[in-house]
């Protein structure tokens, strides 16, 4: 039986939900505005070509938003790459959540959902730029692993057994 069920409320502003085919422009305007900030180059024929058909991409895995008061202000997703591996991927807050401690409350919940789902290990990419996520991964447990990335922006790569 799944211990992990949407929506979960995290606390009285914030509640994680899976995300709908009519959540799909604003998460595409969150992280289209998010990735100059960082210097990344947006890609929507590419590497962010699964915003624009969420239900099809994370298929046998999971792709969420994160609803603050009220409005979408966040996303995140587990992408299937194997039977035993899942990739997180495209978790981007809004500024205005940024720093109230949501990514590190919700990280543990995906390793929970991801067990649940079967998987054995999380991996993820990412950019040198985004420095204050990189510090989130490691201080829940990531390590760096070495190798070549799939996606051109990114420049790192994590991984963590669950």
């Amino acid at each position: 039986m799944s211990m992990v069920n949407f929506p979960i409320i995290l606390d009285e502003n914030t509640i994680l939900r899976q995300a709908i085919k009519s959540d799909e422009s604003r998460i595409q305007e969150i992280v289209f505005a998010i990735l100059p900030q960082y210097g990344l180059p947006i890609d929507p024929q590419g590497t962010d070509k699964d915003l624009f058909d969420i239900e099809n991409t994370y298929g046998g895995g999971f792709f969420g938003v994160v609803e603050y008061k009220g409005s979408v202000e966040g996303s995140f997703g587990l992408y299937r790459i194997s039977d035993s591996v899942v990739e997180l991927r495209k978790m981007y807050f809004d500024s205005s959540i940024r720093g109230k401690g949501i990514a590190k409350r919700l990280v543990p919940i995906l390793f929970e959902l991801a067990k649940e789902m079967g998987f054995q290990k999380m991996e993820l990419e990412t950019a040198s730029s985004l420095v204050e996520a990189i510090g989130l991964y490691r201080s829940l447990g990531f390590k760096e692993k070495m190798g070549e990335n799939e996606t051109p922006r990114c420049d790192k790569s994590f991984e963590i057994n669950l």
